[in-house]
Parts: C-alpha cells; sequence; structure tokens
C-alpha cells in the first residue's frame, strides 16, 4: 500500500468516527447547558463530542475502563484499531 493510499484508508477510517457517543457515567458530573449548570448523577448517560468522551474516559468519569482498549473502541464507536490508547485515571 503506498503512503497515499495508507493516508486516504486513515482518513476514511477517522471519517467514520461519530461526532457524537452516549456514556454512562460512574461519578456525578455537572456541566454547563443552555439554562444553566446541570448535574448528572451515576448511571445517567450523557451525549458528548468526541474528545470529552477520551477526557471521561480517561478520568475514570464514565463507566469505561480506560485501560481496556476493546472497551474505549466500543464507547467511542470506533474500530477497535482506531481507538487511541488512554491514560489510565
Amino acid at each position: 500500500m503506498t503512503d497515499t493510499a495508507e493516508t486516504e484508508a486513515a482518513e476514511h477510517e477517522a471519517a467514520e468516527a461519530p461526532e457524537t457517543v452516549s456514556l454512562t457515567l460512574a461519578h456525578p458530573y455537572t456541566r454547563e447547558e443552555p439554562g444553566g449548570p446541570k448535574t448528572y448523577l451515576p448511571g445517567d448517560s450523557i451525549e458528548v463530542d468526541q474528545n470529552t468522551a477520551r477526557t471521561l474516559i480517561s478520568s475514570g468519569y464514565a463507566a469505561v475502563d480506560a485501560e481496556d482498549h476493546e472497551a474505549v473502541a466500543e464507547a467511542l464507536g470506533v474500530p477497535v484499531e482506531q481507538a487511541p490508547v488512554l491514560p489510565p485515571a
């Protein structure tokens, strides 16, 4: 595979990742929403962008084991090969 083909394949895979994902929380979490701050409780599901999802997973706020690469991939809606390696909390 040429460098160009590899780059195009990587871009295609990246394009398949959903913009937002739903995460179940493991700890209380407050975020700013229209109308003011809202606090979510453990067990609540929230819709977040990919960046926030990575942060919540790696910090332990989401009910996803940051050290389990397959669980991270599933939570982010990406193939295992595309899932980031997240530092543990």
